[in-house]
């Protein structure tokens, strides 16, 4: 199959290894990998290695524009997805860049690693009614934003049983768990079959 994932950057010292490390595993199954990220902070040691493997890897260059920023860049991933003539797509990134292939009309199976909720107490020390308002209004946000991709998907996995559980609490989807940078023979290897039920692979 010919198959796209969707990263947020090229570097394995961050979360964004777990595309990475799926990107390698399904390229040993024999899978044709198209790989799309942003420019930002990339790894020429991984770059190195997607050309070894034949890992066709695109850069896109993150958008600058005030505002309009998110449309720019969904319209760059848009336009490379059109032109690669995927079979699916697994996606790790966030909203705007999720609409992309969704729009094009691609089976995408999301890859759910949480959902972080109270992000200003990272930034405090000390709480207040003001931290208190202004997380209650971003959790929402986060929420929302959360909530489209994993309800558009076709697929939704989970990276942990903990993440798989909480995909369920929290937005009401059944998902299969894949541990990180894991691609058992059962992952879009034959056509678009059904992933297994159990949470256990």
């Amino acid at each position: 199959m010919k198959i796209g994932i969707i990263g947020y950057i090229l570097n394995p010292k961050s979360g964004a290894r777990a595309a990475i490390d799926l990107a390698m595993s399904l390229k040993r199954l024999g899978h044709e990998i198209f790989f799309y990220a942003y420019s930002i902070k990339k790894d020429p040691e991984t770059i190195h290695a997607f050309k070894k493997a034949g890992i066709k890897l695109f850069l896109i260059k993150k958008s600058e524009i005030p505002i309009f920023n998110s449309i720019v860049d969904f319209r760059n991933l848009f336009t490379l997805l059109k032109r690669s003539r995927l079979d699916a797509v697994n996606t790790h990134i966030p909203l705007s860049l999720f609409l992309a292939p969704w729009v094009a009309g691609l089976p995408t199976v999301l890859s759910y690693h949480g959902t972080q909720f109270d992000v200003v107490d990272e930034r405090l020390i000390e709480k207040s009614p003001i931290t208190d308002a202004v997380n209650a209004i971003l959790n929402v946000v986060i929420y929302l934003k959360t909530l489209l991709p994993v309800k558009l998907s076709t697929k939704v996995v989970g990276i942990s049983k903990f993440a798989t559980r909480e995909v369920k609490r929290l937005y009401k989807r059944d998902a299969v768990t894949i541990y990180n940078g894991n691609a058992p023979e059962q992952f879009l290897t034959k056509g678009l079959s059904p992933l297994p039920q159990s949470n256990e692979v």
